[in-house]
């Protein structure tokens, strides 16, 4: 028999105007933002002040990650584990976040994120921040591959791609 190959889809969203695919569509469609003021960049001395900060609660994140798997895991990561546990599950497949042996290693994932690993950036610059001698990261921001590991380790995927937009 000869080799098919299948490309299965699913997609999952966690955005500041949607923490669900279905969520973030409607706010699509109305044409909602999600950027917002944040006191804490205020606090920080940044002298840009809004952002978009995807809100989760702690109930949701229980639901998707174990509280082994949250140890290792900074909040950047823990946006792209549930969103893509929610793509996961819109491909058709199963997952139980207690049983790391449920799944098929000839999958792949496609992750994007507009900024990645944001405690690895602010712990190497926490002096100069905490200092309030940095008022605006711009360029300083780099890439990090702790999303893509994270998530091979999780789904036993042997294909990731990491995309920073």
């Amino acid at each position: 028999m000869k080799d098919i190959r299948v490309v299965v889809t699913g997609i999952g969203i966690l955005a500041p105007n949607g923490s669900t695919k279905e969520e973030f569509c409607n706010s699509f469609k109305q044409g909602k933002s999600g950027i917002k003021f944040w006191e804490h960049l205020k606090e920080g001395g940044f002298q840009c002040q809004i952002g978009g900060i995807p809100e989760l609660s702690q109930d949701r994140i229980k639901e998707y990650l174990t509280d082994e798997d949250l140890l290792a895991m900074n909040q950047t990561m823990v946006y792209t584990a549930i969103a893509s546990i929610d793509a996961w599950r819109d491909a058709g497949f199963s997952y139980d976040k207690n049983d790391r042996n449920s799944y098929d290693p000839n999958t792949g994932a496609m992750i994007g994120t507009g900024f990645g690993g944001g405690e690895t950036v602010i712990d190497k610059l926490s002096p100069r921040l905490l200092d309030k001698k940095i008022a605006r990261l711009g360029s300083t921001t780099v890439r990090s591959e702790e999303h893509t590991s994270e998530l091979q380790s999780r789904f036993g995927i042997s294909y990731a791609v990491f995309c920073l937009k």
